[in-house]
């Protein structure tokens, strides 16, 4: 409790067995990325260690968290930690509860959160199942990232406009072909009367790519 080591993050709870573990025999089940994970309860003591961070965040941006959890030791209790991401005034703004029964990494673990401060902590509790069946078994943290949520842009085209300078007393028709090159071009709707001015065909759009022709009829 308390310890400085893990840089970035503060060592808390009630369990002092919160340590950086270098992947060494004989429970290693390796690091995922890099040379060190985090091991919560490690030397047989109970649950209920944490780390937290806490960093810049703006206010009604979203963002995602994503976590491995692993076990390590081949006793038979069920590991677990808890994420919880809270505002500066500590409302809760998202939870995430991972546990692992099997020995080895477990899924990438995925929630998300709306920020309502300018700055948001991020915290990892050990929510093992408690008893002495922790004693032979540990449970890790893995490959933390939280990520700003991008905003998905698209552009959508209802229709397109060919627009011409047009004669009085003249038919136009509007032709269509989906290659440039094509000699097969397709009237598309009615002929176009002129009137000697700028005149303008509205098509909508419906396929991915198409050229257009004014033809002026005889």
């Amino acid at each position: 409790m308390g310890d400085t080591s893990v840089i970035g993050w503060t060592v808390g709870g009630s369990s002092p067995g919160t340590v950086l573990m270098n992947g060494l025999p004989p429970n290693s089940i390796g690091p995922l990325d890099g040379s060190q994970f985090i091991v919560f309860n490690s030397g047989g003591f109970a649950p209920g260690g944490t780390i937290a961070q806490t960093f810049d965040t703006k206010d009604g941006h979203s963002y995602v968290v994503k976590f491995r959890v692993g076990k390590l030791g081949g006793g038979p209790a069920l590991m677990g930690i808890t994420a919880v991401a809270t505002a500066s005034n500590g409302a809760v703004l998202g939870v995430r509860l991972s546990s692992q029964s099997t020995t080895g990494w477990g899924p990438t673990n995925v929630f998300s959160f709306t920020a309502t401060t300018p700055t948001s902590t991020l915290t990892f509790e050990d929510s093992s199942q408690s008893g002495t069946n922790t004693d032979i078994a540990d449970v890790g943290l893995e490959t933390v990232s939280v990520e700003p949520v991008r905003p998905q842009i698209s552009i959508s085209v209802a229709s397109v406009a060919i627009c011409w300078a047009s004669f009085s007393n003249t038919l136009y028709q509007v032709q269509a072909s989906s290659a440039l090159a094509s000699d097969i071009w397709t009237n598309v709707g009615s002929p176009v009367p002129g009137n000697g001015s700028t005149i303008c065909f509205t098509d909508p759009v419906e396929i991915p790519r198409k050229y257009y022709r004014v033809q002026e009829l005889p």
